[in-house]
């Protein structure tokens, strides 16, 4: 059976536009909400891709301080090795035989120095005022006194 849209109304006519005015407005929303979510999507992808950019830039950054930390690295391997070098005891030694003039000893004497606790009380007793002063140098020039191999000769 065939049917035909009749609107019968008062109205007449502005009836069944408002009809079509609601749904136009409604499909306005849709538009604006689809929009809205190209925009949010447009937004994600753009941050997406600076912060991809500012990765790879820290990243080359990252490679370029690796490669002076390993230039630094090299140049402080090369300079402990330098330092070992000139300290080594066979360089020492030539330098002190050729440019000081030094010469090894020929008799090497050990000379063993008394070394006492002070156990005696350091304070003198009231008579002996001047032996205190006395007491005093000596013993600090027996813990002083050292005696080297070449000056006993």
């Amino acid at each position: 059976m065939l049917q035909t849209n009749y609107h019968y109304t008062y109205q007449g006519k502005n009836a069944h536009n408002k009809v079509n005015a609601s749904s136009n407005s409604m499909s306005g929303k849709m538009a604006l909400f689809y929009i809205f979510l190209l925009l949010l999507f447009a937004l994600i992808l753009v941050s997406y891709i600076c912060q991809s950019v500012k990765i790879t830039h820290l990243n080359y950054k990252v490679s370029s301080l690796e490669e002076e930390l390993n230039s630094i690295q090299r140049e402080v391997d090369s300079l402990n090795l330098k330092v070992a070098r000139e300290m080594s005891v066979a360089r020492i030694e030539t330098i002190a035989r050729n440019d000081l003039k030094m010469v090894e000893p020929d008799k090497v004497e050990f000379v063993f120095l008394r070394n006492r606790e002070l156990e005696e009380d350091i304070y003198p007793v009231p008579g002996q005022r001047e032996i205190f002063f006395v007491r005093v140098i000596n013993d600090f020039l027996e813990r002083v006194g050292t005696v080297r191999a070449e000056e006993l000769r």
